[in-house]
């Protein structure tokens, strides 16, 4: 099963945002345990190196990227997945960007918060917990009671005091101010 993780899931476990981690962390596990074929688009890195960087610096944006492209395989953005992004009659481009090349590697399922962006889709989509419950849990349902420390561990924290975040606010929801980075420990 190929799954395309929308941006603002891979967000979710790498800002540690309370009301989403688990089952941000939980989908990321079950990638790495090989419950599915796991996919990001080739935005999803650039949208958080941006928003790592101002939240926690150039060296944490860095560790982060580089830790998305260990642990999924990328949905390709070229001339003709723009060109059919455009055709598609989605109103955020972005959102057409991710599913077209989703499309062009006919992706089984794309798992978003943002469900409502994605009402012409044609691949079939889910918010996290709807996919867990349907597709993946076999068994590793206990996860979501909790996350296990293995999977998640802090990064340095840097201060963001003085800055502006308000602006990264809104497409990605909630940023918040002065939380550590949080994601996957490596094998």
């Amino acid at each position: 099963m190929r799954v395309l993780v929308d941006t603002d899931v891979i967000l979710d476990m790498l800002l540690a945002r309370p009301e989403f981690v688990k089952e941000a962390a939980a989908i990321w596990k079950a990638k790495a345990d090989d419950k599915f074929e796991g996919y990001i688009s080739a935005i999803t890195p650039v949208n958080v190196f941006y928003i790592a960087r101002k939240l926690k610096g150039a060296d944490t944006a860095r560790e982060a990227v580089g830790l998305l492209l260990a642990a999924w395989h990328v949905c390709p953005v070229n001339e003709s997945v723009l060109k059919a992004a455009l055709s598609l009659p989605f109103k955020d481009f972005e959102d057409a960007v991710q599913h077209a090349g989703g499309a062009a590697l006919q992706i089984d399922f794309i798992v978003t918060r943002n469900v409502d962006d994605y009402k012409q889709a044609k691949i079939s989509v889910l918010p996290p917990p709807h996919f867990w419950k349907s597709w993946v849990d076999s068994g590793l349902s206990v996860m979501f009671g909790h996350v296990p420390s293995r999977i998640l561990r802090p990064c340095p924290n840097r201060a963001t005091s003085g800055r502006d975040d308000s602006a990264l606010s809104g497409r990605y929801g909630h940023v918040p101010r002065n939380r550590p980075l949080r994601h996957p420990v490596r094998k």
